[in-house]
């Protein structure tokens, strides 16, 4: 049966309730402008952010010849993943970042980006099967623990150039509670649940690093911290 509310079904004049409104990628803008060499000092070429090319090959080339700032190969990745075009994102992070590694004297810039890279790698690991699809060879599946690995090859090289990268901490925290999640529980009675056990435990101490940084601040920290102290609990 319709919830009723002043004799309208969903809400005042049949309207539904609101729900919650993400604010994630309100702060990238509908359209960029990339800095061109040319005649003029101030040319510059204008990006759509909100109509993006379905194949971000020419822009990759476009920010490599300008050499452009991470910032701006940073903000259309992200514009590629708010259109949940992640395979396209990656590549703009994977070029970008060999590109920022090439112009840059301090190899630390590219740590955000090997981060936000990360990230990308985590969202697919969320996405894709736990196992291999029937017809597809195991070696070629793009399984949970295929991105799992990408994901971990890119926290290790963050880590390398600075360790005390706030962002790390909370991507760490997430790759290791994705982690726990795919071990299949023991089947010795002695010790049930250790490998997950010793996993959940490490990711508290990252969402701790996390919430520490941010002088506990860091929301998706402490929910992740919760999270995994509530699975902690329940395996035996």
């Amino acid at each position: 049966m319709a919830t009723q509310q002043n004799g309208t079904a969903n809400g005042v004049n049949g309207d539904a309730s609101a729900g919650p409104v993400s604010t994630r990628f309100t702060d990238i803008p509908s359209a960029i402008d990339i800095p061109v060499q040319g005649d003029q000092e101030d040319e510059a070429v204008e990006i759509d952010l909100e109509d993006l090319v379905d194949d971000p090959t020419e822009l990759c080339t476009l920010f490599e010849n300008e050499r452009a700032a991470k910032t701006y190969w940073m903000t259309v990745a992200l514009a590629y993943a708010k259109q949940h075009k992640i395979d396209h994102a990656i590549e703009m992070l994977l070029r970008g970042g060999s590109a920022i590694q090439s112009n840059s004297t301090n190899p630390r810039d590219k740590v955000s980006m090997i981060c936000c890279l990360c990230w990308m790698y985590l969202w697919k690991s969320r996405e894709a099967p736990r196992v291999a699809p029937d017809g597809t060879r195991v070696s070629e599946a793009k399984t949970k623990e295929y991105y799992l690995q990408l994901a971990t090859s890119s926290l290790n090289d963050a880590a390398r150039l600075n360790p005390s990268f706030p962002p790390i901490f909370l991507a760490r925290g997430v790759l290791l509670l994705l982690r726990a999640s795919l071990q299949a529980p023991s089947k010795t009675a002695g010790g049930i649940g250790s490998e997950k056990h010793e996993l959940l435990k490490t990711a508290v101490k990252s969402f701790d690093d996390a919430l520490r940084v941010s002088q506990g601040k860091n929301m998706l920290a402490l929910m992740g911290k919760a999270r995994a102290l509530f699975l902690y609990a329940q395996v035996p």
